[in-house]
């Protein structure tokens, strides 16, 4: 009788675990769908609105105040994970930020998405 109660008990945990990994999988399995498109993002202390346009590799990020216009470089490492660099057109940097972005990668993780948006973390890898 111990055997059995033993064997039931491993049956329904091992199919928690199956269904554990099934559902903690499918939180992450739609980054595809944010590598094309218009996104909004609302920027850290300023809460000004950017249009997010990427295509393809190409990303271009519209202030909504100001009109400023940054490009960048996209470059997807996989599924859910990739390094942006920044674009200039002009030889002279508008500031040292700009600089710093052309020069430097930044690694964007999508951590998790949901219907309407994507919950994300940066790193950079060097810094000046």
């Amino acid at each position: 009788m111990l055997n059995k109660r033993y064997q039931t008990t491993q049956k329904k945990l091992c199919l928690l675990s199956v269904l554990f990994n099934f559902f903690s999988c499918t939180t992450t399995s739609d980054c595809t769908r944010y590598k094309n498109g218009k996104f909004y993002m609302c920027a850290g202390i300023s809460k000004d609105k950017i249009l997010i346009d990427r295509q393809d590799a190409i990303q271009i990020e519209t202030n909504s105040r100001t009109g400023e216009v940054k490009k960048g470089r996209v470059s997807w490492v996989n599924r859910c994970e990739y390094e942006i660099i920044g674009i200039t057109d002009d030889v002279v940097f508008k500031d040292a930020v700009d600089s710093f972005l052309s020069v430097t990668p930044i690694r964007v993780v999508i951590t998790n998405t949901a219907k309407d948006y994507y919950v994300f973390r940066i790193k950079l890898d060097s810094v000046l």
